[in-house]
């Protein structure tokens, strides 16, 4: 058994394909199969059911390539250990960052992180929380930037990094844009606008407004499926309703973009938990602890970084 054949059977198990995990380990697809086969044939059993397509690991196949991955994990840890003995900052940094977060969170860390430590190769990939923890499990990224939910994996581990308010965003025309301060109970159940299924950020904003689902009614005859709150906050100013944004997206918004059409909770304010997750095995946590500190250095004071200062919006499943 070596590391390189345990580095090609993680590999066809991402790609589920023989042909694509060759390319994607830059080498032949007979080369891949037959260290593949060596593999199986050393330990006695067969990882990869080959009848159909795309190839499935067997049972043991899947605690074989569990196996796998841990191994492959700690034998990354050796670079990464002398990089800490000698103090050392640098290497390839895997990040992940959902989409509710992305456009409001990263402008504000990555130029000074990239000019602290400039032996770091940051990788930026934005994608919805599903994707982000399969991708931890995964190996494929170092951390993730999000709101963890009660469904993440036992293998990741989470930090706190603050616990970020709620602000809501209304049209001009609604109820809600005559009142300064406005109660999360008293919020309307009409003329709320949701992101699509996928993001957190809606489950987040219907345990706010006590709804179970709904669906974003443009017109009697028109719903609007959404994956980006660009687009609600563009609909709500030429059209009517409110949503809710996390309280970053205001730093970027003019003075009379707030005037108009942000409005803000009274206490207790509902908030959202924003974490880096990372995987239990993984060692880079020098840099998880630096990317933490610079996040904690340019967020505003006033986020709590525990819950006690607000009322923690429940973790949805």
């Amino acid at each position: 058994m070596t590391l390189t054949q345990l580095e090609y059977i993680v590999a066809v198990d991402k790609t589920r394909n023989f042909t694509e995990a060759a390319k994607l380990c830059g080498v032949t697809q007979p080369s891949l199969s037959m260290q593949v086969q060596k593999l199986e044939d050393s330990l006695g059993v067969v990882i990869f059911d080959r009848s159909q397509g795309p190839v499935i690991p067997t049972d043991i196949g899947k605690k074989v390539l569990s196996q796998a991955r841990v191994v492959l994990a700690e034998s990354r840890r050796m670079p990464e250990i002398i990089r800490d003995e000698r103090e050392e900052i640098s290497g390839a940094f895997r990040l992940g960052i959902i989409p509710t977060m992305a456009p409001y969170l990263v402008p504000l860390f990555v130029e000074s992180f990239a000019k602290h430590y400039p032996q770091v190769q940051l990788e930026l990939y934005e994608d919805q929380t599903a994707t982000l923890f399969r991708r931890l499990e995964n190996e494929d990224l170092d951390a993730a930037i999000l709101s963890p939910t009660e469904t993440m994996s036992p293998k990741l581990q989470t930090r706190t990094l603050f616990y970020e308010p709620f602000m809501i965003y209304a049209s001009t025309k609604h109820e809600l844009a005559a009142q300064s301060k406005i109660e999360a109970a008293h919020l309307p159940k009409q003329g709320l606008w949701l992101l699509e299924d996928g993001h957190c950020l809606r489950d987040q904003v219907l345990q706010v407004c006590h709804l179970k689902d709904r669906k974003n009614l443009f017109t009697p005859n028109v719903t609007f499926q959404s994956g980006s709150l660009a687009t609600l906050t563009h609909l709500i100013d030429k059209h009517q309703g409110y949503t809710l944004l996390p309280m970053l997206a205001s730093l970027s918004m003019r003075a009379d973009e707030k005037k108009n059409h942000v409005r803000y909770f009274k206490h207790p304010v509902p908030v959202r938990q924003v974490s880096v997750v990372f995987s239990r095995v993984h060692l880079k946590r020098k840099l998880i602890e630096i990317l933490s500190q610079e996040i904690d250095r340019v967020v505003p004071k006033e986020y709590a970084r525990t819950p006690t200062r607000g009322q923690q919006v429940k973790i949805p499943h």
